[in-house]
């Protein structure tokens, strides 16, 4: 079942997931129960359809299956990409409203979530977000973008931009 908000088959995301380059599909495979984070993807891709179909309690479930093995926190209403990476999968929190577009990688203890006023954050494509950075808030990071390590992001960063610092600013911008 297709997400309404995303509006991308879950199975074809799975397929976009084990075909991305770095590893073999077998290879993946092979190492699903904790080796290689392609794992959380799975549990993600199937938590996210069974939370668009009648099946929340399987969603639930899922979520406390990738909490335990992976130590990671996605909520199966986030709209995650294709062949979205996590490096590192322990301490990785994802809101309900967050939007992540394709080719999207995360590494370990990242937060992305709701703000005072509600509003969550959105990833453009190739956006790279580094250990125990903190978006926050209805922003949006635009494609190429760089979060760097503990950054805690809370406006919008355009495109091809790095940003770091607490609070976060704009450091660099790709031409």
């Amino acid at each position: 079942m297709a997400c309404p908000r995303c509006a991308r088959p879950a199975v074809r995301l799975l397929v976009g997931d084990l075909t991305r380059p770095g590893k073999s599909a077998l290879t993946r495979l092979a190492g699903l129960p904790v080796l290689d984070p392609i794992g959380l993807m799975v549990c993600y891709r199937l938590a996210h359809a069974a939370y668009h179909s009648a099946a929340r309690p399987l969603a639930w479930i899922l979520t406390a299956v990738m909490d335990v093995i992976y130590g990671c926190d996605i909520h199966p209403a986030a709209c995650l990409g294709e062949r979205a990476h996590f490096a590192h999968t322990r301490g990785v929190v994802i809101g309900p409203g967050v939007v992540i577009d394709a080719d999207v990688v995360i590494h370990g203890n990242v937060t992305l979530g709701v703000d005072d006023a509600g509003a969550f954050p959105s990833l453009g494509r190739a956006v790279t977000v580094y250990a125990g950075a903190v978006v926050i808030g209805g922003i949006r990071v635009g494609d190429g973008a760089r979060i760097g390590a503990n950054a805690v992001a809370h406006r919008d960063v355009p495109p091809g931009a790095l940003c770091v610092g607490v609070p976060g600013r704009i450091v660099d911008r790709v031409a």
